[in-house]
Parts: structure tokens; C-alpha cells; sequence
């Protein structure tokens, strides 16, 4: 009975805090332009988009899945939970949530060690970071309008001229 009470319980404040976050989202929205707006969107490229959205979620999860040595946790579970924190990072001022929450939920609902857990969140931004580097690094060189602010990150030497 009280499992019954608390579940209906979380859905009727998830439903609550659903509702309230969409008015906050929509008050003082311009329908019209919004609704222009959306007619000029490609369903093709929107569903496209949605597919490599969901595509690069599961490589991450197969990626995360990768550094638990001795967890037993599916690729599936980890997929679940790596967007449960993107689903609180897109409601939170500050991007620290998404760890938070999955943290949580892999310690208390998944049992998996906090250590393991810590450090397996923590390799994967250390992972994001290498390959976010790389992909700026392979910009510079091959995509010339980037040539400019190469100088932010000591890519090239500033020109006398300029100082």
C-alpha cells in the first residue's frame, strides 16, 4: 500500500513540476512567430537529427560501459541514465547536475560502488575533453575560417602588428 501511495506520489509531482516548467517555458511567447517558425522546419532533418542524437548517446554508453571493470551494469541501463542527466542539465542554470543525478542514481538504484562510480563519471569528461581537443585541434588545420582564432588557444604566434 505505501509503495502504491508513494509511486502515484512521484508521478503526480513530476506531473505538477512538468506543467509548471512548461508555463515558465511559454509565458510571454510570441504564438504566431512561433508557429511560423516551426512550419519552415524539415521533418526529414528533424528526424535525422533526432537519430544521430540518439545514435551518439548509445556510443557514449557503450564508451561508459567500457570503464566498469568489475560492475555488473547493461549498456542499456547506462544509455537510461546518461539521459536522466541530460534531462536535469536542460532544466538546471548550471551544468553540474547531470553528474549529480547520475551519480545518484548509479549508487542508490543501480548499486554500483561510489568509487567506481565517481571515477567512472570522471574519465568520462576526462574522454569528452580529449576528444572535444582533437576536434578543435583538426579544425584549425582544416577549416579555414576557424584560422583566426587560433591565436586564443596559442595555436600561432602573434603578429608583430598586432600588439
Amino acid at each position: 500500500m505505501r509503495g502504491r501511495v508513494l509511486r502515484w506520489g512521484r508521478i503526480i509531482v513530476g506531473l505538477l513540476a512538468s506543467v509548471g516548467f512548461l508555463w515558465l517555458a511559454t509565458r510571454g511567447l510570441d504564438w504566431e512567430s512561433l508557429a511560423g517558425n516551426l512550419a519552415g522546419v524539415s521533418i526529414t532533418l528533424l528526424l535525422v537529427s533526432l537519430g544521430v542524437f540518439m545514435f551518439a548517446s548509445y556510443v557514449r554508453a557503450v564508451r561508459w560501459r567500457l570503464l566498469f571493470a568489475k560492475e555488473n551494469i547493461t549498456i542499456a541501463r547506462l544509455f537510461i541514465i546518461q539521459n536522466e542527466g541530460v534531462g536535469v542539465n536542460n532544466v538546471l542554470p548550471v551544468r553540474v547536475g547531470s553528474e549529480i543525478t547520475q551519480l545518484a542514481v548509479l549508487t542508490t538504484r543501480d548499486g554500483v560502488n561510489k568509487a567506481t562510480a565517481v571515477a567512472t563519471l570522471g574519465m568520462e569528461r576526462v574522454i569528452d575533453v580529449v576528444a572535444s581537443t582533437g576536434i578543435l585541434g583538426v579544425a584549425f588545420l582544416f577549416v579555414p575560417e576557424m584560422r583566426p582564432f587560433a591565436i586564443y588557444v596559442g595555436a600561432q604566434p602573434a603578429s608583430p602588428c598586432s600588439r
